[in-house]
């Protein structure tokens, strides 16, 4: 199915073709068309800038790309087939259309000559990816104030080392070895098993 009936590089419009009625639109399949035309110089168009270009397709898995996309230059627009006065039609969407004027899809259209009134619809499946911007932490003041208030290792520690200053923490040496042991703890008679001299 055709996409592009012509394009007019001084108002920078292109205008679709009959096509687009019933098959739908289709911007990827017109950036095919509107290199060809380029190509066979057909509207004299080899000296101008090219209107869009074609984006996307990139490989995320050995088997799955991102979705295709027309991204239209600045001023530029696509002008629905013009059935005629009191008729009226959807012109569905296959691709996505983004513009570097920051305008996507259904607003890339100048319909304002066409008599028909033309539905614009959507209808590929939209995949994007929104960055969100937050201040911080999800949790609650509450829940924050009370993570906060937990003690650290350090502190912990600290107050362990601490109470044993006061409230020495008894044990058996022997009982905690298994084995008998011998000396009295000073330095000229270390605590040490009875096997060792």
């Amino acid at each position: 199915m055709a996409q592009v009936a012509s394009v007019d590089y001084d108002t920078k419009r292109v205008f679709l073709h009959a096509d687009t009625v019933s098959a739908g639109f289709d911007v990827i399949a017109a950036y095919f068309e509107i290199n060809a035309l380029r190509a066979a110089n057909a509207f004299g168009e080899q000296n101008r800038v090219h209107c869009m270009s074609a984006e996307g397709n990139i490989q995320k898995t050995t088997t799955t790309f991102t979705p295709r996309y027309g991204y239209v230059e600045p001023g530029w627009r696509f002008v629905p087939y013009d059935t005629g006065a009191s008729t009226s039609y959807n012109l569905d969407l296959l691709a996505e259309i983004v513009s570097k004027d920051q305008l996507t899809d259904r607003d890339v259209f100048d319909r304002s000559g066409v008599a028909a009134t033309v539905n614009i619809d959507p209808i590929y499946e939209k995949v994007e990816i929104r960055v969100i911007t937050t201040g911080g932490s999800s949790l609650t003041t509450e829940e924050h104030d009370k993570l906060m208030a937990v003690p650290s290792a350090a502190t912990n520690t600290s107050a362990i080392f601490a109470q044993a200053q006061v409230t020495p923490i008894h044990s058996d040496m022997r009982k905690a070895v298994g084995t008998s042991l011998k000396g009295d703890g000073t330095d000229s008679d270390k605590i040490r098993s009875v096997l060792v001299p």
